[in-house]
């Protein structure tokens, strides 16, 4: 446990779990799944026994009295990991995203509401979907996920359109919508990452096509496809930038948030 920070699992009906020896929360633009990993002692095996695959898990973390956030999922794996010590693995609610699989034709509509139908049809809320300005003829889905669909559709537009697809992207945004399109997901506050004032590590990209690494402190409501500024007076930065992937993390020794900016280049 981390002073001034915590973590709580509650699995399945009954199972609340204070004792989280890391947690690990993490999410990709571009990806269709978040994963949660938590590590735990469990000396008497009851934890172990009491998990069972496909539980719904409900994970509390953030700061004593300040930002705190709330992640929801299901139960993958659950595996020894030491003498004493089991791993729970977890992926996000966005789950039906590439597991509700759709065979389907449709003619004359375009690729936004072709893509709206097929998160209805997954059990998800539509949020914002962005328009192409396209007609599709015929689009056919054989045994797809919304999340393969959304590729196909985005490879569509590019090669018959030109549109240029490399920053969009279908995802699951705070409120439980999903969204489809080349935008942030605003918040009411904007985070700020400076020299001084939470940045504590900065390693800036390599290369056009690879990605800067930064470290801050923990902000439990961050996540990927939202924008922070980032303020690195080494560097002379002062930029706003879209987080392309977010990692929460908390053990006993430290509460850290990791964020990934860079080129989008899912379709380049």
């Amino acid at each position: 446990m981390v002073k001034g920070h915590y973590s709580a699992a509650y699995i399945g009906k009954n199972l609340r779990i204070d004792r989280i020896s890391s947690l690990i929360v993490s999410a990709r633009r571009h990806q269709p799944l978040s994963q949660a990993v938590l590590s735990l002692a469990d000396p008497a095996g009851e934890v172990f026994r009491a998990v069972s695959v496909s539980d719904r898990v409900r994970i509390h973390f953030g700061e004593r009295d300040g930002d705190a956030a709330t992640w929801y999922g299901s139960v993958t794996t659950v595996q020894q990991a030491g003498p004493d010590q089991i791993e729970i693995g977890c992926v996000g609610e966005e789950q039906p995203l590439s597991t509700y699989l759709i065979t389907q034709t449709w003619r004359n509509e375009t690729p936004e509401s072709i893509l709206a139908d097929t998160i209805r049809q997954a059990g998800l809320a539509v949020g914002r979907i962005d328009k192409t300005g396209m007609i599709l003829p015929h689009f056919v889905a054989a045994n797809q996920c919304p999340w393969e669909i959304s590729e196909s559709l985005a490879g569509t537009c590019q090669r018959q359109l030109g549109l240029d697809m490399s920053r969009w992207a279908l995802w699951m945004s705070s409120t439980g919508h999903v969204n489809w399109g080349d935008f942030e997901e605003q918040k009411p506050t904007l985070p700020v990452i400076a020299t001084g004032a939470g940045l504590i590590r900065h390693q800036p990209a390599e290369g056009n096509l690879s990605e800067s690494r930064i470290e801050t402190f923990l902000l439990p409501n961050l996540w990927h496809s939202q924008p922070v500024r980032l303020k690195d007076q080494r560097r002379g930065l002062n930029e706003l930038r879209r987080v392309l992937a977010v990692e929460h993390r908390i053990d006993q020794g430290s509460a850290r948030t990791f964020i990934n900016t860079g080129v989008e280049n899912a379709r380049i």
